[in-house]
């Protein structure tokens, strides 16, 4: 889930495959602002919008005001392979990490949609690798 840049609602998705919006004060669903051909179970705010996950290894900007659709971002896969399933997305200033169940993460350009350069820098045990420092790595020792 993520709030609106307002406060005053939630927007949430799940294995229904829709992206709703609710209103905070009330409890009540505001909005079904779109429909997904599968799950969807990741929700992400940056500067640039929300990004969702959705089946097929894709991950679907909208904008922030009114949670339109803006543009599909599509993660890289092998010729004839299937697209590889998104693990988690981290946004931070203009990038957009995507990890995916493969062990891969790719970097976009959160405002254009664009790879990154030599995005695939990260290949192998992805989700096993943080991308911010984590307060329990002093508790690990």
């Amino acid at each position: 889930m993520v709030f609106s840049p307002d406060g005053k609602h939630v927007l949430s998705t799940g294995d229904h495959g829709h992206l709703y919006l609710w209103r905070i004060n009330d409890g009540k669903k505001a909005a079904d602002r779109t429909k997904f051909e599968g799950a969807s179970s990741r929700l992400v705010r940056s500067r640039s919008g929300i990004y969702a996950d959705a089946p097929g290894g894709r991950v679907v900007q909208f904008k922030l005001a009114d949670q339109k659709r803006v543009r599909e971002l599509r993660q890289g896969s092998p010729e004839g392979a299937e697209p590889p399933s998104v693990s988690s997305c981290a946004a931070a200033g203009s990038w957009l990490a995507v990890a995916t169940l493969d062990g891969r993460v790719e970097i976009f350009v959160a405002g254009s949609g664009d790879h990154h350069s030599g995005s695939q820098w990260i290949s192998g045990d992805a989700l096993k690798i943080p991308l911010e420092p984590s307060p329990w790595d002093s508790i690990r020792g």
